[in-house]
Parts: structure tokens; C-alpha cells; sequence
């Protein structure tokens, strides 16, 4: 799936482990941190995001192009479809109407 060939849990990893305050810095915030959003500290999460995961940026990019390339597929297919619906319409008629007139003479 898209996680696995995007390596989506690896880099996600990667940015929170390299964007996660030092222990000095943590000391200074005042008693034990236990909230991740508390250990991470924003401002270096993006950078990291940035050298570890671009694609992040492009996502709302990436699902419109998808969404548009899925419905043309749908369109094409639905066509495709109707086209195969009417020409077998067409031979079965026009295999009926050669039987009919084969019988007939």
C-alpha cells in the first residue's frame, strides 16, 4: 500500500525522533514532561519534516491529482461500457433479423 512504498511510518519516525527536545531542554520547561506535544519542540519538527518527508507538503497536491486521475478512470470505463452494451445490441439484432430472414426463404 501507500504506506509501505512510501515508507510513510519510517519518515514519520524520523521527523519526531529528530525534532524531540534535548534533556537540558527539558529541564527547563519545569516538572516531568510526559505529553509528546510537550517534548517536541514545533519549530524543529518542520525542519525535520522538510529534510525527512517533503511529500507532507505536496499532499493536498498529491490526493487532487488521484482523485482526478480515479474519476477520468471511471468516466473512461463507464464508456467503454456503454460502447461494448450498444455494439453487442447492434449484433444480437442484427444476428436475429439474418436468422429470421435465413428462415424465411
Amino acid at each position: 500500500g501507500v504506506r509501505d512504498t512510501g515508507e510513510v511510518d519510517m519518515k514519520l519516525r524520523c521527523m519526531f525522533q529528530w525534532a524531540e527536545r534535548t534533556e537540558e531542554e527539558l529541564k527547563g520547561l519545569g516538572p516531568p514532561v510526559r505529553k509528546a506535544e510537550e517534548r517536541v519542540d514545533v519549530a524543529e519538527l518542520v525542519r525535520q519534516q522538510r529534510v525527512f518527508f517533503p511529500e507532507v507538503l505536496h499532499v493536498g497536491e498529491l490526493l487532487s491529482a488521484e482523485f482526478i486521475k480515479q474519476r477520468r478512470m471511471t468516466h473512461y470505463n463507464r464508456r467503454q461500457r456503454r460502447q461494448f452494451w450498444r455494439q453487442a445490441s447492434v449484433y444480437f439484432v442484427l444476428i436475429c433479423v439474418l436468422d429470421w430472414a435465413v428462415q424465411a426463404v
